[in-house]
C-alpha cells in the first residue's frame, strides 16, 4: 500500500458523486491490457522509422473535452485507439486503428463508424481483433449508416499478426491484403 493513499469504497465513490465531485476510480484489466497492445504496436513501429507521430485516444479525449461534454456531436463521439502519422512517402499519411478485444453493441459499432466518417483527417481506418463477428458487426454498421469508404477506407487485421509485427502485419482491404511495410514502399517506387 501506498502512504498517503487514500482508497475509496463504493459507498464513498456514490456519495462523492451524489455532491458532483468525480473521484479517480481503478481502471479494469481488460484497459490494462488493450493499452499495453496498443503501447506495443507505437514501440514497434518506432523501432522501426515508420512514424512522424502518433496520438493517443486518451490524448484526443484531452484535447476535445469541453466539446465532448457540451455538444450532442461531442457526446457520441469516438476517437480512435490510435491514430499514427506515417513517415512520407506513404500511401496513406494518416492512418486510424481500432484494437477490438470484445464485442460492442451493434448501436456502439454505428457511432464509432459516424464518428470516423465525419473525421476528415483520417485517410484509412483499420480494426484489429482476434474475433471474425467483431469483423462481421463492424461490416454490418458500416452498411447501416452508409459509411463513404471510397473516401476513408476500413480494413481488418488479426490481433496475433499486429502484435507480433505491425509493419508486415496483413492488413486485408476489399480488394486484396497489404501491409503498413507495402504502403511505404508502394509510395516510395513511385517516388522514386
Amino acid at each position: 500500500m501506498l502512504p498517503d493513499v487514500l482508497i475509496l469504497g463504493n459507498r464513498s465513490l456514490a456519495e462523492l458523486e451524489r455532491r458532483g465531485i468525480v473521484a479517480v476510480t481503478k481502471p479494469h484489466l481488460g484497459q490494462f491490457d488493450h493499452d499495453e497492445k496498443v503501447a506495443n504496436i507505437i514501440l514497434s513501429l518506432e523501432r522501426e522509422k515508420v512514424l512522424d507521430g502518433f496520438t493517443t485516444e486518451a490524448e484526443l479525449k484531452r484535447k476535445n473535452w469541453l466539446w465532448m461534454k457540451t455538444t450532442q456531436d461531442g457526446k457520441d463521439a469516438k476517437f480512435p485507439d490510435l491514430t499514427l502519422r506515417l513517415s512520407s512517402p506513404a500511401k496513406f499519411g494518416t492512418v486510424a486503428l481500432e484494437i477490438e478485444q470484445s464485442k460492442k453493441t451493434f448501436d456502439r459499432y454505428k457511432k464509432v463508424m459516424n464518428s470516423f466518417a465525419a473525421t476528415k483527417e483520417i485517410e484509412i481506418v483499420v480494426f484489429i481483433a482476434n474475433q471474425q463477428y467483431i469483423f462481421n458487426s463492424i461490416s454490418r454498421a458500416m452498411k447501416e449508416v452508409s459509411y463513404p469508404s471510397w473516401e476513408r477506407p476500413v480494413d481488418f487485421g488479426e490481433m496475433e499478426a499486429w502484435l507480433k509485427n505491425p509493419l508486415t502485419a496483413p492488413i486485408y482491404l476489399s480488394r486484396g491484403v497489404e501491409s503498413i511495410e507495402q504502403w511505404m514502399n508502394d509510395k516510395r517506387e513511385r517516388a522514386g
